[in-house]
This record gives C-alpha cells, structure tokens and sequence, in this order.
C-alpha cells in the first residue's frame, strides 16, 4: 500500500495557515505511515503543547507584539525539525515511487486548524475576562 506523505514544506505552509499544532500534525500523520508510533505520539504532544503556548502568547502578548515575527520563528523552527526528523524518509519515499500528499489536504488541514485555533482562543479569554479578569493584559480594556 502506497500511503502518501507530507513533504516539508506543505508541513511549514500548514503551519503557517493554521498555527504549530497543524504542522506537528502533519508529521505525526508522516511518522504513522512511516512506521514511527512513538515519534507519532511525541510530535502530537508537541503539536498541542505548542497549540497552547500560542493561544496563551496570543492572549497575553503586548499590545505591540509583532505576531508575524512570530509566526516565522516558529514555523522555521518546526520545518527545521521536520527536516531533521522526516528529511530524509520522504525524499527515500519519493525516490522510491512513493506518492505525495495533496497540496489540498495541508490547505484544508491549516484552514479547519485555524477555525478551531480561534474558538479555542475565543473561549479560553471569554473565560479569562468573565473569572479573572485581573490578568489579562491592561490594553484588553481600553
């Protein structure tokens, strides 16, 4: 069975368009068809601890926070890792006849991540403004 795989860069576009955990996702998906359970399972805890950290730096990020920046850092740094991790596997793949992911799919993926990043975020400082309203950053009342 020829099962396709996510080649680096549709993993940093999926990044990018839906935020860290799209592209752990994408891995953890390369690493299951790969044979790799374990990295599958860790890159998945990545992805949601990276998930996370967004929603709590978009949160409380100053009001002059420059979220492109941002972006960029972490979508290089979870390509470099890609690279590292899954690299050489997919060009083996590939080279092999192995066929590739739909330029489709990591669109649609980073477009439904993206949703559920902003309901996510939504509810986490609805939540936040409604029981401690103190914490959040003084520019959220201006």
């Amino acid at each position: 069975m020829n099962q396709p795989l996510n080649s680096i860069w549709q993993i940093t576009g999926a990044s990018l368009l839906g935020g860290p955990f799209t592209g752990f996702y994408l891995m953890h998906k390369n690493f299951k068809v790969l044979g790799q359970s374990s990295s599958a399972k860790f890159s998945l805890n990545l992805g949601f601890i990276f998930g996370l950290l967004l929603v709590l730096v978009t949160i409380f990020a100053p009001e002059n926070f420059n979220g492109i920046v941002f972006a960029g850092i972490y979508c290089g740094l979870i390509r470099i890792y890609a690279e590292k991790t899954q690299g050489e596997n997919y060009s083996k793949h590939i080279e092999n006849g192995g066929s590739k992911a739909s330029q489709w799919q990591w669109f649609l993926t980073g477009i439904v991540s993206m949703l559920i990043f902003f309901v996510v975020a939504f509810l986490v400082a609805f939540l936040l403004m409604t029981f401690a309203p103190e914490i959040l950053p003084d520019h959220w009342y201006e």
